[in-house]
């Protein structure tokens, strides 16, 4: 598995996102979570906060998908 794979996968699950698998077409990552969440994320991003924006993305999806499971029951 590539590295940045690795570590995009540990910032989900530290963000509270259960992580269902993962797919990879091209330059982009798929993170499929167990709530019906779809993370894409770049396999090679430009800048230096590209951890620190997957971070703040996987939180974001993450509380959508709290709230929205909440709101349903």
């Amino acid at each position: 598995m590539h590295k940045r794979i690795r570590e995009y996968l540990k910032v989900c699950q530290a963000s509270g996102l259960s992580v269902h698998s993962y797919s990879t077409r091209g330059k982009h990552l798929k993170i499929y979570a167990d709530s019906g969440a779809i993370v894409v994320l770049s396999l090679s991003p430009s800048d230096n906060r590209w951890r620190a924006n997957a971070k703040a993305l996987a939180r974001r999806i993450a509380r959508e998908s709290n709230s929205i499971e909440k709101s349903a029951a």
